[in-house]
């Protein structure tokens, strides 16, 4: 511990690092006691994350084991607790290895299950899948044959254009009187 950290540990009776111990050396020199205050506070923070580490890892490597018991209706209970077993059936209880993906065996056991299991995909018939509506199919309509009968909608506009050419013949038939007149 420095000289400053000691006298301020001193005037506070506590250790630098807490804000008690900057009052009592605030007029010394700050940045000195601030990079002492921030290694302990890297040390704390290391401490910490080695502890977490080491809580990880211990959890990580425990092992587990299995319970089974049969109640009166023959249904078989399983179980990683040997409290969660009802009192009735503890002295029944089979204790049985960890039955998770850590063990070997286990894991052998899954890659055969799907093995299997994309073996028997494989041999199965592909699946087609059938619509529950099939739409008719479209009546295409015969091309029609031009002729000289009008079609039934057109009747009122082929109306309307015999007025029109019937005005025109009578407008010519009115001017060509009058032009002979005036000569």
């Amino acid at each position: 511990m420095s000289s400053i950290g000691a006298s301020c540990a001193s005037d506070a009776a506590s250790t630098p690092c807490l804000s008690v111990a900057m009052k009592g050396c605030y007029n010394r020199n700050r940045d000195a006691y601030a990079s002492e205050c921030s290694r302990c506070r890297r040390f704390a923070m290391k401490i910490v994350a080695m502890a977490a580490i080491a809580l990880c890892c211990t959890a990580a490597g425990g092992n587990a084991e299995t319970y089974r018991w049969i109640d009166d209706q023959g249904v078989v209970n399983f179980t990683d607790s040997l409290e969660a077993v009802p009192a009735k059936y503890r002295h029944k209880v089979l204790k049985g290895p960890d039955i998770t993906t850590r063990d070997p065996r286990i894991k052998e056991e899954i890659r055969q299950q799907e093995e299997r299991a994309r073996q028997e995909d494989a041999s199965r018939p592909p699946v087609t899948t059938t619509p529950d509506y099939v739409p008719p199919p479209m009546e295409v309509a015969p091309p029609k044959v031009e002729s000289d009968e009008l079609p039934p909608g057109r009747t009122r506009s082929q109306k309307i254009r015999d007025n029109i050419e019937r005005r025109k013949a009578e407008e010519e038939k009115a001017q060509q009187p009058g032009s002979q007149q005036s000569q």
